[in-house]
């Protein structure tokens, strides 16, 4: 076995306290079948699309912390193994452009929420219904991030 395949298939985990799982957002599993499907139109879409969007969400931002826990059981593996850094560097280029797309994935679905937001009182539907609330203003903002900084 090389070392590299040595890296990919053993498979320790995370300890509890270095874990991110705690942060992840639970969610069932993206499987659409046909019972799906038929709900689906059994209802009219105004009815649902609050909680898709928002599911759609959480299905990211879990996708991103699962690639993060990927990377943190990679490095611990290459260390146990007593590897070099630069052993297995390509497949950690591969997980971080991945990681890379699924935060631009996450930012741009987030625009798009805005947006659906903004477009939404012309479909007729009340955002404040799916639990929606307004973002702060971009002064609200700098004026916490002056109060951090």
């Amino acid at each position: 076995m090389t070392q590299v395949s040595a890296l990919v298939s053993r498979g320790s985990s995370p300890s509890p306290s270095g874990s991110l799982s705690a942060l992840a957002l639970s969610s069932p599993p993206c499987t659409p079948s046909a019972a799906s499907f038929a709900s689906a139109t059994a209802q009219p879409a105004s009815d649902t699309i609050g909680e898709r969007l928002h599911r759609y969400e959480e299905l990211l931002l879990s996708a991103h912390v699962a690639g993060l826990e990927l990377s943190l059981n990679l490095r611990q593996v290459q260390a146990e193994a007593g590897l070099t850094a630069i052993t297995g560097h390509a497949m950690f280029s591969r997980f971080d452009e991945a990681q890379s797309q699924l935060s631009t994935a996450i930012a741009t679905a987030a625009a798009g929420h805005r947006l659906a937001r903004t477009l939404a009182p012309i479909a007729g539907l009340d955002v404040k219904a799916y639990g929606e609330t307004t973002d702060p203003s971009s002064a609200e903002l700098d004026s916490h991030l002056r109060q951090v900084a």
